[in-house]
């Protein structure tokens, strides 16, 4: 019974506080945006390998190795930083293995 009157007297007092906030504008606030933190590294860059080789056909030779011989293993890396939206920083390496299979 105790429990009935404490409810019913909770809801009372709701109802009022209710009523009494009814007329009251309330102002809604937006949180302003938060700007995007920028996530992309200004390094970039790559590196290759691969093989090449002189062509030859009925004994004339199409293309000639870098290094003189007749197989090479080209191997290098590319870096690049950018500085900015126009300007960035480049560098390349590069060196030309010769094949001592053949």
């Amino acid at each position: 019974m105790q429990t009935k009157n404490i409810i019913s007297v909770a809801a009372a007092v709701a109802s009022f506080a209710g009523a009494a906030f009814a007329g009251t504008p309330v102002k809604v606030v937006a949180p302003a945006p938060v700007p995007p933190v920028p996530t992309v590294s200004p390094w970039s860059g790559d590196l290759y390998a691969g093989y090449a080789s002189n062509y030859t056909c009925r004994g004339i030779v199409a293309s000639h190795a870098l290094v003189g011989g007749d197989n090479v293993i080209p191997a290098g890396v590319n870096l690049n930083y950018k500085l900015n939206d126009a300007n960035s920083i480049v560098g390349a390496a590069s060196y030309n293995v010769p094949d001592f299979r053949s």
